[in-house]
């Protein structure tokens, strides 16, 4: 498995994750290089994080992973997208990460609340942790 920022050309791929992603109001896709960091399996798209940069608390938001996809593999994309999200936020001065994580997703809960050490802090589903020690 490969983490890696996403390429411009690979923002439909992105849309094309979302649940609705049809429904998703007109935007651009074909600009998506910083923000977005993918996992690739056999040279295909299977999940997807936007970096959402920011001081003192950067966002890891919309943990995307393709439909069809075992669990194994997508908790180890999960795992090592938010992994690569923590360095670049680490890199950019950022010592704390939030994330919203849909109440349904005890699976993504449990893994931040364990691997990371992540606290509850908003209406159930915000989560935050320390990259900084």
């Amino acid at each position: 498995m490969e983490i890696r920022l996403a390429r411009d050309e690979e923002g439909q791929t992105i849309r094309s994750m979302f649940k609705n992603g049809d429904e998703l109001p007109p935007s651009d896709w074909t600009n998506v290089y910083p923000y977005w960091a993918v996992a690739v399996v056999d040279g295909e798209i299977i999940a997807a994080l936007q970096l959402c940069m920011s001081r003192p608390i950067g966002r890891l938001e919309h943990l995307l992973i393709k439909k069809g996809t075992n669990k194994i593999t997508a908790t180890k994309a999960a795992h090592r997208l938010i992994k690569y999200g923590e360095v670049a936020m680490k890199a950019n001065g950022c010592p704390v990460v939030s994330g919203y994580v849909a109440f349904r997703n005890k699976p993504i809960k449990n893994l931040i609340k364990k691997q990371y050490k992540a606290q509850l802090i908003d209406s159930g589903s915000m989560w935050v942790w320390r990259i900084d020690e």
